[in-house]
């Protein structure tokens, strides 16, 4: 499986069958309310798509170190409640092409390590 996409999904869902899809690339669980219900410390290495956009991410902490995905082209975590952003955070191997961090309350850009 290259592609999964679970927008919408309405329900408080476990990921950890993610760890059975090493070779995904393409994962949209966007338009869903996890909070803290969510982690995705799965390895995911061939993952170039994430959109999580709009599930309730807060921090990166309750999250997953994104910077782990060395061959992420594309990132929407748009419409979520991010105050802080650490830029460790960012710290990729490759460049990624896009982005998506609008519509966060992002108060603070932090460069410590």
């Amino acid at each position: 499986l290259k592609s999964l996409y679970l927008r919408d999904i309405k329900s408080n869902y476990s990921f950890d069958f993610l760890q059975k899809l090493p070779s995904l690339v393409n994962l949209d669980i966007s338009l869903n309310n996890f909070v803290l219900n969510i982690s995705l410390n799965f390895n995911l290495f061939d993952l170039k798509f994430l959109y999580i956009k709009e599930i309730g991410i807060y921090s990166f902490d309750n999250l997953f170190r994104i910077s782990t995905l060395n061959n992420l082209e594309k990132l929407d975590m748009s419409c979520n409640k991010l105050k802080r952003i650490q830029l460790k955070d960012f710290n990729f191997k490759n460049q990624i092409s896009y982005l998506n961090l609008s519509n966060n309350d992002i108060e603070t850009i932090d460069n410590h390590t």
